[in-house]
């Protein structure tokens, strides 16, 4: 089972489009660190973190589904 992803510091996300349920049901995902992320291009990140019951905060630039 995931419980932390390492080295996301290295992904080259400003051109990602596309999150929808990238990490859905990671039940114990506890760390993931997403600070160096620009999601600006982002047009769906539909729950992306959906079931990530371990995740003790959510980025402050997801936008859920509604």
């Amino acid at each position: 089972f995931l419980e932390q992803v390492e080295g996301t510091e290295k992904l080259l996300t400003h051109a990602v489009t596309d999150i929808n349920h990238m990490f859905a049901g990671c039940e114990r995902l506890s760390v993931l660190d997403w600070s160096t992320w620009d999601v600006s291009a982002v047009e769906d990140m539909t729950n992306a973190f959906s079931g990530c019951y371990a995740l003790k905060a959510l980025p402050e630039w997801y936008q859920p589904a509604e």
